[in-house]
């Protein structure tokens, strides 16, 4: 703050806070350019920067010759405060500067600018491939162009190997700290001042080794066909020739050796080789190879071509001997032949462990035998072998799991008429492959909310056909089916439940509805009551969307009578079943509630019947009215005192009638309870001679 001299009492407000940071490390200048080589009558720019950025600085630059000198004026031209352009080659490093006395930052680190010669040096590869990787042999050369003469070789480079001053640079395994730019240049012998130089960059890439992909065709073998085989890699044209070889399992590592086919050990120009005469299952693997010394890519994944054929050297057996299997089924892969060891492959179609042996590392294996349990592989379809520890491989068998079915049962007709015989239909998936149906009566254990399946007669073996025909059916009753397949029998889930309904008395078991009708609506109190040969009893209803509940769910059992009290979403069937099992007749009740539509009747009915009785009291409100001014004319006679002619006299009653009416007159009110003595002169006499009736509507 501030004060003015002359007076000691006054003063400013204080400034604004001022933070003051001080670092204890001198800063160091940053120097970049935007191109490290340029060609002749080209330039670089240069760009002098301080970390973190602050005002005030100016900058200073220099060039190596035998020492760092100043630039002068004429060696840059001035782009910036910070940016200079230079077309000299050099040594180049700045600083930067600010205040008085001037500070200084330390010296940036010096940046290599060269001078490319538009002729003269070129930078070359061989071999000169598209792509290069990792482990190649590669050769770069220095080519001074039209001159015979004798030079001295100069190399330059970004990357972390700098090459030797001569005219090649061999490198025998590139790898990727070989990646970077190379210059180089030639000076004639004993002449340091006649140079070609700096040539045009020469990009140095390297990529990771490469691995083929190979693809067989067919997968499965059959009779007389070729296999082809395919190896496709990046660059196929860039020099590449291929080989070509058979796996041999090594149960010992859980790998394959290899083997190169007949004709193929010095490899082949095309990417494809077709094998005649493959017989039984056999895994392929391929590479390529090129340059001298051959530098190989990996090897491939192993591909398998698959033959069904069992051979006694190696086969496979699967337990149960079918193609599709189910979760709860239990398979077994068994391995016989000429070996002693054994693994089980999977290879499976969604890439899930395609080259590790399903047993022993995700099955169990006891003996040459592999248990699969099922779970592990819901939804997936895989192709399973045995490899031997003699190299051997087995028949393939192609195997799918999936979730245990359940069949969809119906049941024609619903309802029994007299007579009629009764249809159920048994639908699974793939009906065909094997199935036998099973046919079954739902019976309700003794005091238990569950059901036993009593095998309908027979049906004990199951039936080829997926359709069963009731003969004798009387009273209502459910049924359910299952299917069954294999040695030994591995059965689907139960279907679901279906009902086939009797409107017939049973006296075992019947049920009453009061009141008793068909269609109820929804605010009534319905009681459905069970009789017959049994003690307790349950209430059942089944609707049409399938649900099936007891009287607990929506009424209330009292002995052996249902009592509901509303039947809102009452729709369905309903039936009694006795402890001991036993159906009565079903009755088929529907529920009829008031729709928007239908109540709309009711505002015109309530219309009608207020309009009606207006036009009823209306008139006799009027007549009242009319009696009323007959008393008070009468009334008003009587009460008057003057001596007029009769005319002038009932022309006056009417005036003075008209103004009682405008003046709230009590004979008004009279009208409706009868005239009393008002202390206007009323005599007793008057009120019992013109009675007024009092039972108004």
């Amino acid at each position: 703050m501030g004060k003015k001299k002359w007076d000691l009492y006054s003063s400013t407000e204080w400034s604004d806070v001022i933070t003051l940071t001080v670092s204890s490390h001198r800063p160091k200048a940053n120097l970049s350019a935007d191109s490290r080589a340029f060609p002749a009558g080209g330039s670089a720019t240069l760009t002098c920067s301080v970390n973190p950025p602050s005002f005030g600085w100016k900058y200073l630059w220099f060039r190596e010759q035998t020492t760092f000198q100043h630039l002068t004026t004429q060696e840059f031209v001035f782009l910036s405060n910070g940016q200079i352009s230079v077309s000299q080659e050099g040594l180049y490093t700045c600083i930067g500067g600010r205040g008085d006395p001037i500070y200084y930052t330390e010296y940036s680190d010096s940046v290599r600018i060269y001078k490319i010669a538009t002729k003269g040096a070129v930078v070359t590869m061989q071999p000169n491939w598209p792509e290069l990787y990792s482990g190649e042999t590669v050769t770069l050369r220095c080519e001074i162009q039209g001159r015979d003469t004798k030079w001295e070789y100069e190399w330059m480079t970004t990357s972390s190997f700098k090459p030797p001053n001569q005219n090649e640079y061999r490198i025998s395994s590139v790898s990727p700290s070989h990646i970077g730019d190379y210059w180089c240049k030639g000076r004639l012998e004993r002449a340091q001042q006649n140079s070609t130089g700096w040539s045009i960059s020469f990009k140095l890439t390297v990529s990771y080794k490469p691995q083929p992909v190979l693809t067989v065709s067919p997968l499965w073998l059959s009779p007389g066909a070729s296999v082809t085989l395919n190896c496709s890699v990046k660059h196929p044209s860039a020099g590449w020739r291929f080989f070509w070889y058979k796996a041999v399992p090594k149960l010992s590592g859980n790998s394959y050796s290899y083997e190169l086919i007949p004709g193929s050990i010095h490899g082949t120009e095309q990417d494809s080789y077709i094998v005649d005469g493959q017989t039984h299952t056999a895994g392929y693997v391929c590479r390529a190879g090129r340059g001298d010394p051959v530098y190989y890519t990996h090897y491939s994944q192993p591909k398998f071509v698959w033959s069904g054929d069992v051979r006694s050297a190696a086969s496979l057996t699967v337990s149960p001997h079918r193609v599709q299997h189910f979760a709860d089924d239990s398979v077994l892969l068994s391995c016989e032949g000429n070996s002693t060891e054994w693994q089980v492959k999977g290879f499976f179609e969604d890439g899930y462990l395609p080259y590790l042996p399903y047993c022993p590392s995700r099955g169990t294996m006891t003996g040459f035998t592999c248990y699969i349990d099922p779970n592990h592989l819901l939804g997936r379809t895989a192709v399973y072998w045995c490899e031997s520890g003699s190299g051997e491989f087995s028949n393939g068998v192609n195997i799918t799991t999936n979730y245990s079915p359940q069949p969809d049962l119906t049941v024609s007709p619903s309802w029994l008429s007299p007579g009629a015989l009764v249809t159920l239909n048994c639908k699974v998936e793939r009906a065909s492959a094997g199935w036998r149906f099973y046919w079954y009566k739902g019976i309700r254990k003794q005091s238990e909310n569950v059901y036993t399946y009593k095998p309908l007669p027979g049906s004990i073996n199951g039936t080829e056909e997926d359709s069963y025909i009731v003969h004798v059916q009387t009273h209502t009753t459910r049924y359910y089916c299952r299917a069954g397949r294999g040695d030994p029998v591995y059965y689907t889930k139960y279907s679901g439940r279906r009902f086939v309904w009797s409107g017939e008395f049973n006296p075992a078991a019947s049920l009453t509805v009061t009141p008793d009708r068909v269609q109820h609506f929804f605010s009534e109190s319905v009681s459905l009551s069970c009789e017959g040969n049994a003690t307790k009893w349950k209430v059942m209803r089944y609707t049409e969307t399938g649900q099936l509940s007891h009287c607990s769910g929506w009424g209330r059992m009292t002995g052996s009578t249902c009592n509901i009290h509303s039947l809102q979403y009452g729709d369905g069937v309903y039936w009694c079943e006795s402890g001991s099992g036993k159906y009565s007749n079903a009755v088929n009740i529907t529920v009829q509630s008031p729709k928007p539509e239908d109540r709309s009747f009711l505002l015109p009915l309530l219309t009608g019947v207020l309009t009606g009785a207006l036009l009823v009291i209306l008139p006799l409100l009027l007549y009242r009215f009319m009696k009323s001014n007959d008393l008070c004319y009468s009334r008003s006679t009587q009460c008057q005192t003057t001596n007029q002619d009769e005319r002038v006299h009932r022309d006056e009653m009417q005036q003075q009638t008209y103004s009682s009416l405008l003046e709230g007159d009590v004979c008004i009110y009279e009208s409706v309870g009868g005239c009393e003595d008002t202390g206007k002169g009323l005599d007793k006499r008057s009120k019992h001679e013109e009675p007024v009736d009092t039972n108004v509507p």
